[in-house]
């Protein structure tokens, strides 16, 4: 499933270069007559593109991390600790900072490292987790997170 989904990402790329360098040339025909905000919107583009490259074996190594499943215990704030699998097999844990459902598609979980160096943002997705785990997650983030609201109230 990771490889279907590794070549699908890679004819999207494909696409994506070839639109382009079909937008590049045609922006160098018309690039005589912008003004300062459509010079300031293509400096922004150029620099978003090299933000991604300089960045992408991190962001490439942090998409390959699965939820590896749930660590014993607790942090002082109550949250729930994770089990993270790295890519070359070694497993980091990470406690949970927050948290964003995106319906039933996937759980993105903002990490605080413990043990290891996990990626800063792991989604879990229920097509490489079982449906069990995920409840139970989500179950840990909800409980967790009621009780730091019940503790920062008596506070």
């Amino acid at each position: 499933m990771r490889w279907a989904l590794a070549l699908f990402l890679a004819c999207e790329l494909a696409t994506f270069a070839l639109l382009a360098r079909q937008g590049v040339q045609e922006l160098g025909r018309s690039a005589q007559g912008w003004d300062f905000t459509q010079w300031l919107l293509a400096g922004g583009l150029a620099g978003l593109c090299g933000w991604l490259a300089w960045h992408w074996p991190a962001l490439w190594r942090g998409a390959a991390c699965t939820y590896g499943g749930l660590a014993q215990g607790r942090d002082r704030t109550g949250r729930p600790g994770i089990l993270v699998d790295m890519p070359d097999g070694r497993r980091a844990i990470a406690r949970v900072e927050s948290s964003w459902e995106l319906g039933e598609l996937a759980l993105v979980l903002a990490l605080e490292p413990v043990t290891g160096r996990p990626p800063r943002l792991l989604v879990v997705n229920g097509a490489f987790v079982g449906a069990s785990a995920l409840r139970a997650l989500r179950r840990t983030i909800r409980v967790a997170r009621r009780e730091g609201q019940a503790a920062g109230e008596v506070d």
